[in-house]
This record gives structure tokens, C-alpha cells and sequence, in this order.
């Protein structure tokens, strides 16, 4: 972590016994990286670097947090299938994945966009769904969710860190279990 010289990932692929890898803030580190192989793997912290996850990730149900970098998910067409024993996911990528496969999601993150995160109207099927941020987004207008949905009534946490100038918020009447509100 903060390895702000080092230029390349380590070559961590036959490290199949990795439980956890963080290289958060080696911001020179640029390349793909496949963690297909990593059965045992919880923890996966990317954020500044230029590091992109690849391989077939939702095999991994011992995954709970991904935080991902600027590239997030490589060249690939489609954003991979996230495993569905995620309990964390901060999103620093414009191409967000299918959120609302990941039934234990607990604490959902998007982090440094400079357009407004596309919300699925569907959030609100997130049961398990607790935290909602959105940190360090530099774009103007209002956070709304398509298709006019709802934010899941389990929230109890709603950070919103809009630093281009937030117009509108979609209705929070629903959000009868939130504890803490900051904007």
C-alpha cells in the first residue's frame, strides 16, 4: 500500500493462497490483473492505481470488498459477474456492474465520477443494503435513479460528497432505518 514508485503488480499469479491484496495508492502500478485463481481471496483494494480486474470473478465466493481503481475492469466488453458474496464494492470506474445480483451487498461506494453514477431503479431489491456513498464526485445536477426507484428502505447511511454542485435528491421518505444523513 502507497508503493508510489512501484510501476508494475507484483506477478501475484501463482499466489493462489492470497486472502487478501491491497496496492491502494501505488498510483504507478498499470496492468490487468486475474484474480480467477485466487480461491481464498476476501479483500481485493485498488483505489489510485491503474490496475484493472480480469478473469472470472464470480467464482470467488469467499469475496467480500472490492475497491476498485480508475480502469476497474479491463478491456473486456462487459463488466465481469461480480461474486454474489459481496458484501462491500466501491466503484471508481464509469462502467458500473449488474449491482443487483449481489444480495449481501451491505456497503455500495462510487468514488471519484465526474458524470453522475448511473443508479439502478432496482437498488431497492438490495435487502442487506446499509451504506450508500458517493464520494469525491465532481459532476453538477441531481442524483436521481432510473426509472424513478426508490432507495432501499434498509439504508442507514447516505453520504453524499458532490463537490460540482448537487441540485436534486430522489426522495428519502422511504429511508425509515437511516441514522446518518451527510451532504
Amino acid at each position: 500500500r502507497g508503493c508510489s514508485r512501484f510501476e508494475r503488480e507484483p506477478g501475484l499469479s501463482q499466489c493462489a493462497s492470497l486472502e487478501s491484496i491491497d496496492l491502494t495508492d501505488c498510483e504507478e502500478v498499470k496492468g490487468e490483473l486475474n484474480i480467477s485463481n485466487f480461491r481464498n481471496l476476501k479483500v481485493v483494494r485498488l483505489q489510485q492505481t491503474e490496475i484493472s480486474l480480469t478473469g472470472d470473478m464470480g467464482k470467488l465466493q469467499k469475496l467480500e470488498e472490492i475497491k476498485t481503481g480508475k480502469l476497474a475492469w479491463g478491456a473486456e466488453k462487459e463488466v465481469p459477474m461480480l461474486p454474489t458474496s459481496l458484501k462491500r464494492l466501491t466503484i471508481s470506474s464509469p462502467r458500473v456492474p449488474n449491482i443487483l445480483e449481489l444480495k449481501d451487498l451491505e456497503e455500495l461506494c462510487f468514488e471519484n465520477f465526474r458524470e453522475a453514477p448511473e443508479i439502478p431503479g432496482d437498488i431497492w431489491k438490495l435487502p442487506k443494503l446499509k451504506t450508500l456513498k458517493m464520494l469525491k464526485c465532481s459532476c453538477e445536477g441531481s442524483l436521481l435513479l432510473n426509472h424513478d426507484g426508490a432507495l432501499p428502505s434498509s439504508l442507514t447511511c447516505l453520504v453524499v460528497d458532490w463537490t460540482g454542485g448537487l441540485t436534486r435528491l430522489p426522495n428519502l421518505g422511504n429511508l425509515i432505518n437511516l441514522m446518518e444523513l451527510r451532504l
